[in-house]
Parts: C-alpha cells; structure tokens; sequence
C-alpha cells in the first residue's frame, strides 16, 4: 500500500523545454519526485532553434536563472553594429535606425515617437500587466494602427513585427498589446544593453536537466505523451517508450506543451481559445557571410532572399528563418559560400494572442493539474522560467 502511496506523491511533467525544466527544478529542490516526458532524444524544446536577445530589464526571472545557475558568463553583449536589416540585396546597419526615424516626414516622426512612448510606458510583466495593456488587448493591432500611413507601416512597423514569425504579418489576427509588444522588443535590443547567449540558452537547460536527476527524479527521452486522465487519486499518463504504450500514475501533473498539444493529450482541460500558433522552419547552414553582422532582419517589403530572420549562434552554425516556408532562400544574396546542414520545421514558434483573448491561468480547472510555458506571449523565455516557477509554487502550496 505504501508503494502506491508514493505513486500519487509523484508529480508528472509533461515537455522538457524551459518552463518544464524549471518546474521540475524548483520541485526537485524541496524534494519533491519528479517523472519528466519529453518527446524528442533531448530536452530543451523551443530553446535549440527559437533565437535568444533580451535585455535584463526585459527579462529579469531568466537573468535570475542564469545567476542562480552560475552562468552569467554566457551572456554576450549585442551592440546595434551587430545587427542588419536586409533591404533588397543591400545590408543596412542596425545604428542607422534613427536616421531612418529622422527621414519619415514629421506626422509620422510624431505618431512613432507616441507608438514608442505607450510601448516603453506599460509594464508587460505577466504577473502585473498595465490596465492600459488589457483594454489594448480587446482590439486588434491593426486597428490600433488605423490612424498610421501605409509608408509608416511598411518601413517601421513591418520589419519589428517581424520577429513574429507570421506569414504575411496579418496585423487584424493579433492582439493590440502584442503588437506593442513587439515595438519594445525592438527598442530593448537596439538600446546598447541586450544580450545574445552561447549555445542559444541550451547550456541552461541541460543544467537544468543534470540537476534535476541529480536530485533523483526522472527524465524520461524519446517519451511522447498520447493521453492524461483523471485518476481516483490523481492522473494517468499513458506515453510511447520503445514503440509501446506504458502508463504512469502520478498524484500531479504539470503540461509545459503548446496549448495545442495540451489540448489533445488533456482535452478536460479548459484552456480558452484565444492563444494560436503559426508554423515556421528554421535551416542551419554553414558559410561565409557577405555581412559581419550576428543578427539580420528581412524586410517583407523588397526582400529578394526570402529571409525572415538569420542568427548567427556559432561561426560554424548560422540559423535560418524563411518569410515564405514554401519558398527557398536565396543564400546568393547573403552569402559567398554556404553549405546547408539541415532544417527542422517548428510547429509553434510563438505563442500569439487573439484580439480579445486570454492566456490560462497557471492552475487550470482540473485540481492538481497546471499549465505553464510561453504562452503569454510577452518574452517567452521569462514567461517560460516565470510560468514553471509559478506552477511548482502552487503544487508546493
């Protein structure tokens, strides 16, 4: 009878990316048991191919993290001369953005000066997001911008939107506050204190994930999930290991998949329908650039090489996002020599919100069971290591 007692002192987390690492970590810690699925031959999820820039201000619980961890030496300084935007076949620096700014006629000088001034005023900390934001949520973000000019959208509003990675930018299918979202993001990274990360992040989830067996509980890889259930004293999660189903009981469990996921595996689950995802491919390639820079933006407008965005992580690992996943790049345009080393389509690249939408809440309307990720959609590694934080306190409470 003991034995199975312990069954239902078990929590069961279900995806090894950032959120689910960190929940795992932060129960392992209090010594609580843990049994982790993930899916792929590795944890890690999203942080292998989602590119990582931020600023400490931006992103105070993942600077945590890395302190915590002792890590802090991974960080590395990503100065304005490090980025380019990719107009046609020319490469526009990064710090020539303000005379970009100074060229639009002065109605649109001013109209951005009062976009960046609402953006860089509201808090979008998740746990205290500004009353300003929420009303902004209920509309769309082109309805915001109803009263811009074609021209200032295009030039200004197209390329920061672009790390939304959505195909054709539909600005009526995403929340106002998001979109202002994105405009902070892009003054936090052009402001001279953003960061780039070695090994994009991984490091910090493979610690994470050597912590977490060090503590004694379980990682278990190559482990996908097909169905929790309610149990009498908890839950039952039934997963593939080696080609067969097996099931584990387990007395709580946390989801740390895309809400789409969460919702086939845990359809009792009331999790709303206003977050959505768009798919993306990421292609590694190796070569030499025709620019120094380490980050280059694809501008939708004249874009030539069909390039959303292009990271370099590592000298030898250049990672790739296509505007158009149905087209090919043209790696002529960016570079002298390239050699393709793979791809990997990404089912969800980001979590959006819906006009009118809301994200769930950590604790869902099931007891014992809580969600956690980058569903917030405000900036999806500190919402991964907030989220996962929040849903180990609320077990542990």
């Amino acid at each position: 009878m003991l034995g199975l007692e312990n069954h239902y002192m078990k929590t069961g987390i279900v995806g090894g990316g950032l959120a689910g690492l960190t929940a795992a970590y932060r129960l392992s810690q209090k010594g609580q048991e843990i049994i982790l699925f993930e899916k792929q031959a590795f944890t890690g999820g999203r942080v292998d191919h989602c590119v990582s820039v931020t600023t400490q201000a931006f992103q105070p619980k993942l600077y945590e993290l890395l302190s915590e961890l002792g890590l802090e030496e991974m960080k590395i300084p990503l100065l304005p001369t490090s980025m380019a935007m990719l107009m046609a076949t020319n490469f526009v620096g990064y710090e020539d953005f303000p005379k970009m700014v100074a060229s639009l006629p002065p109605a649109d000088q001013a109209y951005f000066q009062k976009l960046v001034g609402e953006a860089m005023g509201n808090s979008f900390d998740v746990d205290n997001i500004s009353p300003r934001l929420l009303e902004l949520r209920k509309i769309s973000f082109a309805e915001y911008l109803k009263d811009a000019s074609p021209q200032f959208v295009g030039m200004m509003i197209d390329p920061l939107m672009d790390f939304l990675f959505m195909k054709g930018l539909d600005l009526s299918k995403i929340s106002a506050d998001y979109g202002l979202f994105q405009i902070r993001f892009g003054m936090e990274i052009g402001s001279g204190q953003a960061h780039t990360f070695e090994e994009n992040v991984k490091i910090v989830t493979n610690v994470l994930e050597k912590k977490i067996m060090d503590a004694g509980s379980q990682v278990c890889l190559s482990s996908p999930v097909h169905r929790i259930k309610p149990s009498k004293n908890g839950f039952e999660i039934t997963y593939d290991r080696d080609g067969k189903l097996q099931t584990e009981q387990v007395g709580k469990v946390i989801l740390s998949t895309p809400l789409s996921v969460t919702s086939q595996i845990f359809p009792e689950l009331a999790l709303g329908e206003g977050v959505f995802y768009e798919k993306t491919k990421c292609i590694f390639v190796d070569g030499k650039l025709k620019s120094d820079r380490g980050i280059i933006m694809g501008i939708p407008a004249n874009n030539i090489a069909n390039l959303r965005f292009l990271f370099v992580a590592f000298p030898h690992e250049h990672q790739l996002y296509p505007m158009d996943i149905d087209k090919p790049i043209n790696y002529d345009v960016l570079y002298d020599e390239y050699r393709v080393t793979g791809e990997r389509e990404v089912e969800a690249a980001y979590a959006l919100l819906k006009p009118g939408g809301f994200p769930p809440e950590p604790a869902t309307n099931i007891e014992g069971a809580f969600v956690c990720g980058d569903f917030y959609h405000y900036p999806l590694l500190d919402t991964s290591v907030r989220t996962g934080e929040k849903a180990a306190r609320l077990i542990l409470t």
